[in-house]
């Protein structure tokens, strides 16, 4: 119930928009529930203030987003994580970009 997009700007940033009752919008906790509109995805290493830049690939599927990063090959995600999808230890929401530790 929610999609993602890497867009064209200078920065390849991504928008999302749909649901975000497990943080599928990755604008942090204090997103809208749902939204229309795009939200630019805002990442967790810089405690939510910057947006997510330079995304090459992206993956959105259930209540969670992963993204992998040209700049870094590194894969960050955001979204429901009961089950340990969005890579992060417990089963909270994730709802900034998180990078995914290997």
């Amino acid at each position: 119930a929610h999609v993602c997009a890497v867009m064209t700007d200078p920065m390849e940033t991504v928008e999302c928009w749909g649901d975000n009752s497990q943080g599928q919008l990755g604008v942090g906790p204090g997103g809208p529930l749902q939204s229309a509109a795009t939200m630019k995805v805002q990442r967790a290493t810089d405690g939510g203030s910057n947006d997510l830049p330079h995304v090459e690939y992206i993956a959105a599927g259930g209540n969670t987003t992963c993204v992998v990063r040209f700049t870094d090959s590194h894969v960050s995600c955001w979204g429901a994580n009961e089950s340990g999808q969005a890579g992060q230890q417990g089963t909270a929401p994730v709802v900034y970009a998180t990078p995914v530790e290997w």
